[in-house]
């Protein structure tokens, strides 16, 4: 398979020994230049792998010749024409959904018959450059390229290889262009096709992108836990033999024309084995530490995620909760176990935690922190919503493919109400309310443990009272004093504490009345967004 996890210094050396081997020569070519192995060096730490170019070869020949993404010359080689096919190569394939746009010198274009090229990409220059590197300058944004010579029956081709990027359409000399027919035009001339480009890109997403190649069903087993996959799916009809065939319906196997395939990350993050293995992904698994104490000053476990989120959710879960408190009750006869946080509220921001995280901040994971008396979920990336819109407004995540398949398992909820119900949980339970906060670029959440009223600071009593007039008003009940004095587990005699929390509220801003001139009576309150009743 591709890189992998074998690490840079393996690839350094794998890299020096085939430079030995070779006697620092170009392919077909004179003595090597220092920047020529430069260049190679950069390019063999890319995320760009062809591991049989003759057999992407014999594939790209039997294409039809109307294909937008790849083009075959013989001879005829211009510096800024070869730039130009860069730039409409890669934004055609990003219009066609492709991963890869190819130019290729040495196939003839009327019946891609393999004829043969004198171009030599590697010795070409460009002023004092060589062109590769001249021509890698000009493009914006700055996009994979690599160039392939092989011969096949003594005939020389070069295959030039173009990675879009999914950016942002590909410019050469600070212009785009775009495939018509058989030409090249600048993309501003075509503002359909140049409207269609920003939407690809724009929906464009990490979990989409693919994060490995030269995989082999092999390497498939190996890597991935895909029996699992399915089997959490509720897809067990589909047979042993014929799973890699659903996993490339649903897009997250590709075969590369090579006889073997490109792996998706979002195959990566559901289900592999470990996720340390892919560079991208590395660290991503999630973080728990158990502290004894309320502090973070004496640490009693700390277990560091390897696994695919999806198969190893419940696993994750099962953990958490075996170092919470927990006490026993008896329901009609039957033993059952109580846990000081409710384990609904626990499993809806750990889902959300996973699946609303920015997996493109570097250096960052979930991490999940238990408490004596409160559990914390962190993870990278700033709530897209607004932290007081949290219980009213619709769901909107980074990561949408993957929150539909968490959804599907029943691990998640996709309609913005997973943080209703935990909260309602939390309620129910007369906990302290949950602290939803955007720390550093991340978003962090706090669950509380059981605290009196009495216990409970200004702040956290006024928070209560705001979440439960946002969960009141979602449900078309307006909150009232007897409905707030339910959810803070007070008795009704108690009911002048509650009148004081929710004068404290309306003062800071968090709820209004329903109407100015409501009796006191039939007072109702309602969160300070909701429109004039």
């Amino acid at each position: 398979m591709g890189w992998g996890g074998e690490g840079w210094f393996a690839r350094s050396e794998a890299l020096s020994i085939w430079l030995v081997n070779r006697k620092c020569t170009r392919p077909n070519g004179p003595a090597c230049t220092t920047r020529f192995w430069f260049d190679l060096l950069f390019w063999s730490f890319s995320d760009m792998e062809i591991h049989d170019p003759e057999a992407l070869l014999r594939s790209l020949c039997t294409l039809s010749s109307e294909t937008s993404w790849l083009e075959f010359k013989e001879n005829n080689f211009s510096e800024d024409t070869v730039g130009q096919y860069v730039s409409s190569l890669a934004n055609s394939a990003m219009l066609e959904g492709k991963d890869y746009a190819y130019l290729i010198f040495g196939v003839r274009n009327s019946d891609h018959a393999i004829v043969g090229t004198d171009v030599d990409l590697f010795t070409k220059q460009k002023g004092n450059e060589e062109f590769v590197f001249w021509l890698t300058k000009l493009i914006e944004p700055k996009i994979v390229i690599r160039v392939f010579p092989l011969v096949i029956d003594d005939k020389r081709v070069e295959i030039l290889c173009i990675k879009p990027g999914y950016q942002q359409p590909v410019k050469f000399k600070k212009i785009a262009y775009i495939r018509i027919g058989t030409n090249q035009q600048p993309l501003s001339n075509h503002p359909e096709r140049e409207r269609a480009l920003w939407q690809i890109t724009s929906r464009y997403s990490f979990e989409n992108s693919f994060i490995g190649e030269n995989f082999t069903a092999a390497d498939l087993d190996n890597e991935f836990n895909y029996d699992a996959l399915v089997e959490i799916l509720r897809k067990n009809t589909i047979g042993r033999g014929t799973r890699i065939q659903y996993l490339k319906s649903e897009g997250w196997v590709k075969d590369d024309l090579q006889g073997k395939f490109q792996i998706s990350t979002l195959l990566a993050i559901l289900c592999a084995r470990n996720l340390n293995n892919f560079p991208f992904l590395s660290n991503k698994g999630v973080r728990l530490v158990v502290y004894r104490g309320k502090d973070k000053s004496d640490t009693s476990h700390d277990f560091d995620g390897q696994r695919g989120y999806l198969i190893s959710f419940q696993k994750l879960l099962q953990t958490i909760l075996q170092f919470l408190p927990i006490k026993e009750i008896m329901v009609h006869g039957i033993r059952k176990n109580i846990y000081d946080f409710p384990e609904l509220a626990i499993r809806e921001f750990l889902a959300n935690a996973i699946v609303h995280q920015d997996f493109t901040a570097n250096g960052s994971r979930i991490l999940v922190e238990v408490f004596d008396d409160k559990i914390r979920f962190t993870n990278p990336g700033e709530p897209l919503i607004a932290i007081d819109r949290f219980i009213d407004s619709p769901s909107k995540t980074r990561n949408a493919s993957f929150a539909k398949i968490m959804r599907d398992a029943g691990l998640c909820e996709q309609r913005g109400s997973g943080v209703d119900k935990a909260i309602q949980e939390i309620e129910r339970a007369a906990l302290p309310p949950p602290l939803i906060q955007a720390i550093e670029g991340s978003t962090v959440v706090t669950i509380f443990g059981p605290r009196r009223f009495a216990d409970m600071t200004p702040d956290e009593r006024i928070r209560a009272c705001f979440q439960h007039a946002c969960l009141c008003f979602e449900r078309g009940s307006p909150m009232s004093n007897a409905s707030l004095r339910l959810r803070l587990g007070l008795s009704e005699k108690q009911y002048p504490q509650v009148s004081n929390v929710i004068k404290d509220a309306i003062a800071a801003g968090r709820i209004k009345p329903r109407a100015e001139d409501q009796p006191n009576r039939n007072a109702r309150y309602v969160p300070f967004y909701a429109e004039d009743m």
